[in-house]
């Protein structure tokens, strides 16, 4: 037999407290968890997301926590701190919820398109498959002559985000502006970057980083290398800027010519020395090849005329070069 004596009635007058508070729901002893939402609230929240996401308008997990948050300010039920801070119910919450209403869950739709989903009824259907057995019957197709084809391809019409559906359901839609959008081909444009510099003396490289940051030359890196500082810039009016940098401060470097600047220096033997540059290069430029410079070479000492003459072209007009390699011009060949 038991000896024990109480030693409060705290316990008494919590249970008095509760039993006028709600005598309808009083509970004893171990009872469930406290709940932000009845069983009744909980039962409604559940049948409208499902609901939502029936006629293709589900939200994600977060417009769910934001809609319990506004239900229970709405309710005037009690809710941890966390909820007013960031104006939405916690995700402990929110896996709880899902866990006790197993009949949802998070899903991925597919993006259907809003002329689809009006437009898929039962007198829609009928008459399309009415018109298909028409086709069918009059032109007597096979089923190894029909096919299904869809598109593919870059879409402009972004993808749905994950909402919460009815768990088990075998097509879960999401209402988009169209099912694929317009199927667009883009290509990046091709820029090639200019060739190195290579700066030979490294100690020279503090004193080059001040007049670059003077001039405003801005350089894309610069690396230690064996042959000297390697500097990349960007485009080929920067790398024309720094080298001229260069030149003038007298430093020494290295590089190869930017492609816009390259020539293609061809010497021709057998032209008459009666023939003067000026009536070569306008009758190279009348033909259209991309002729830049015309020069009639002569001796070192004696400055006597020979009959060979430099042309200097541009090397991007590969087919004009061929064409020009092949016949010089009008007055030379004839």
């Amino acid at each position: 037999m038991r000896n024990y004596k109480r030693k409060s009635d705290r316990g008494t007058k919590l249970f008095i407290k509760r039993m006028k508070n709600d005598p309808v729901n009083l509970r004893f002893g171990y009872g469930s968890p406290r709940q932000i939402f009845n069983k009744e609230q909980e039962a409604s929240l559940t049948e409208y997301l499902r609901k939502l996401a029936q006629i293709f308008h589900g939200i994600g997990p977060k417009e769910v926590r934001r809609m319990a948050y506004d239900c229970a300010i709405k309710y005037k039920i009690c809710v941890p701190s966390t909820w007013h801070t960031n104006k939405m119910a916690g995700r402990d919450w929110m896996s709880v919820f899902l866990k006790r209403n197993t009949s949802l869950s998070i899903r991925k739709p597919e993006a259907t398109s809003l002329s689809r989903a009006t437009s898929f009824n039962k007198s829609n259907v009928q008459e399309f498959y009415t018109k298909l057995a028409d086709v069918v019957d009059r032109f007597k197709f096979t089923a190894s002559s029909i096919w299904n084809a869809d598109e593919t391809g870059v879409s402009t019409v972004t993808k749905p985000s994950k909402i919460v559906a009815a768990k088990g359901k075998r097509n879960v839609g999401s209402i988009t502006s169209d099912e694929r959008g317009t199927n667009t081909s883009f290509s990046q444009p091709r820029t090639r970057t200019p060739p190195p510099l290579y700066i030979q003396d490294k100690t020279e490289w503090n004193n080059i980083s001040r007049l670059m940051a003077d001039k405003n030359i801005h350089f894309f890196h610069a690396r230690s290398t064996a042959q000297g500082i390697r500097v990349i810039v960007q485009d080929s009016t920067t790398h024309r800027c720094l080298t001229t940098l260069l030149r003038d401060s007298k430093i020494s470097f290295h590089t190869h010519a930017v492609e816009d600047e390259r020539q293609l220096r061809l010497v021709f033997r057998g032209l008459p020395k009666e023939i003067d540059n000026k009536s070569i290069f306008d009758d190279l430029q009348r033909q259209k090849f991309p002729i830049r410079e015309v020069n009639r070479m002569y001796h070192p000492k004696t400055k006597a005329p020979y009959n060979m003459v430099l042309f200097i072209l541009d090397l991007s007009s590969e087919d004009s070069n061929r064409r020009l390699a092949a016949a010089l011009c009008s007055r030379c060949t004839g």
